[in-house]
């Protein structure tokens, strides 16, 4: 089986303190590849749209078995205008169980992830 990138996660983000989880790194790969059972992520790119009025935006990633905590936040109310785009190219490296959240302060705002799982 080849590796191939990917979306990882899309979601209409919460506007209610961080009520959006995007993406959840994979505990368990597919059957022929046990007993081995943790798996990683590679994430290439965020991209947050903003298709209204402008507002902010928040995301952290949460290791597997930690409390959210404000150590885990990357990117912190950052401004985005009416009707735009932000992309965020990253190279961020997750194992099985880490998750990537993110709340905004408008309804208006979506998030999309991309890249790569992998053993």
């Amino acid at each position: 089986m080849s590796d191939s990138f990917k979306v990882l996660g899309q979601a209409d983000l919460a506007t209610s303190s961080w009520g959006s989880t995007v993406y959840t790194a994979p505990g368990t790969p597919h059957a022929e590849f046990a007993p081995r059972q943790i798996m990683q992520s590679i994430v290439s790119v965020i991209i947050v749209a903003n298709r209204s009025t402008s507002g902010t935006y928040n995301i952290r990633i949460v290791p597997k078995g930690e409390t959210a905590a404000d150590k885990h936040i990357i990117i912190s109310g950052r401004t985005l205008g009416n009707n735009a785009t932000d992309v965020l190219s990253l190279g961020i490296g997750l194992s099985s169980g880490d998750k990537i959240q993110a709340h905004s302060s408008a309804a208006t705002f979506s998030m999309s992830v991309f890249g790569l799982e992998t053993l």
